[in-house]
């Protein structure tokens, strides 16, 4: 009788070092995880939208004779032209989009296994389980 006891409470012991573990993990996983990949994602994406934007309004302006003071492409003292500043703008929003689209699903994803964690117990997705098995 002692014995079973002994193993039930070492167990049960188990099971609580990895339901703590998992939560450590978790918080300090989110502390960094959640604020950077949802913020620059997020910020990603506005700038994949506003960029072709700014590029448009620069273009149709210098074709209508004004002269608009935003320098979107610039290396030191050299700035691009109109007419390439567009299409380079056009590019530069497709690329930050995708990398914005991309960096906002690997933060949905890493939300969706938070809460895989939670509703399937924290014993099988517990980054650190194989270590407290031995």
């Amino acid at each position: 009788m002692p014995k079973d006891i002994y193993k039930w409470n070492k167990k049960r012991k188990s099971r609580n070092m990895k339901r703590i573990l998992f939560y450590i993990v978790t918080f300090f996983s989110s502390m960094i995880v959640i604020p950077s990949t949802g913020g620059i994602g997020i910020s990603l994406l506005f700038g994949g939208i506003v960029c072709p934007l700014a590029g448009c309004i620069k273009f149709i302006g210098k074709e209508m004779g004004y002269s608009i003071p935003i320098s979107l492409f610039q290396i030191g003292s050299i700035k691009l032209p109109v007419g390439m500043e567009f299409v380079l703008s056009i590019v530069a929003g497709i690329v930050l989009y995708y990398f914005g689209y991309k960096l906002w699903s690997i933060c949905k994803k890493y939300i969706a296994w938070l809460k895989r964690g939670w509703n399937h117990g924290t014993t099988r997705i517990c980054m650190f389980s194989s270590v407290l098995r031995k």
